[in-house]
C-alpha cells in the first residue's frame, strides 16, 4: 500500500527544494539500480517563512495544507493518514516540532485524528544555534572589535575571541 510523504522546506527555500528527493521516490528513471522506487505519494507544502510570520503561524499553515491532503488520501486513495511521514529540513523541522507540539496540546487535530505518523528532521535547531546560545560572548567580542578598530589599522582585531565565540579552537 501507498503511504505519504510530506517534504517541508527550510528557510528561503520554497516547494521547489525538494523537487529532486520527491521525484525520486517515485521515478524509477531517478533511482539507482536494486533500489526501487518507493510506493509513496509525494507533497511539498508551502508555509511563510518564519521571518515573516512566527513558526506557528508557519506550523498552522502546514496543518492545514497536510490535514487537506490526508483527507483526499483517505476518500480517494484509502490510504490510512498515520502511514505518512514528514521529512524537514532545517526551519521546515522547527515549523514540524511546532506543529506536533500543537497535536500534543490538542490543537488543530483532524476528526480522523493525526494526519502523519511520524517525522524527521535534519539540520534544525531544534536545541538552538550555537551562536545564540552564546550571546554574552558575542557581545564581548562585539565590543573588543569596536575598541581594536578605534586603535587605527595597525590594530590585532581580535579572531581568537571570534573564534572562540563560535565555539572553533
Amino acid at each position: 500500500s501507498y503511504r505519504r510523504l510530506y517534504f517541508i522546506h527550510g528557510l528561503g527555500g520554497d516547494a521547489s527544494s525538494w523537487q529532486r528527493a520527491s521525484d525520486a521516490c517515485w521515478d524509477q528513471s531517478l533511482n539507482i539500480p536494486g533500489f526501487p522506487a518507493r510506493r509513496v505519494r509525494v507533497s511539498r507544502p508551502e508555509y511563510t517563512n518564519s521571518t515573516l510570520t512566527t513558526l506557528n503561524s508557519a506550523a498552522y499553515e502546514v496543518n492545514n495544507l497536510i490535514v487537506s491532503q490526508a483527507a483526499t488520501d483517505i476518500t480517494a486513495y484509502s490510504m490510512n493518514p498515520q502511514r505518512a511521514f514528514i521529512i524537514a529540513h532545517s526551519q521546515g523541522g522547527m515549523v514540524t516540532r511546532s506543529l506536533v507540539h500543537q497535536y500534543m496540546t490538542g490543537l488543530n487535530i483532524p476528526n480522523f485524528g493525526m494526519p502523519f505518523g511520524g517525522f524527521v528532521t535534519f539540520a534544525s535547531p531544534l536545541q538552538g544555534a550555537r551562536i545564540l546560545n552564546n550571546r554574552d560572548q558575542i557581545e564581548i567580542m562585539a565590543n573588543d572589535a569596536c575598541r581594536n578598530l578605534m586603535n587605527g589599522p595597525e590594530s590585532k582585531l581580535g579572531f581568537e575571541l571570534i573564534l572562540k565565540g563560535i565555539g572553533k579552537d
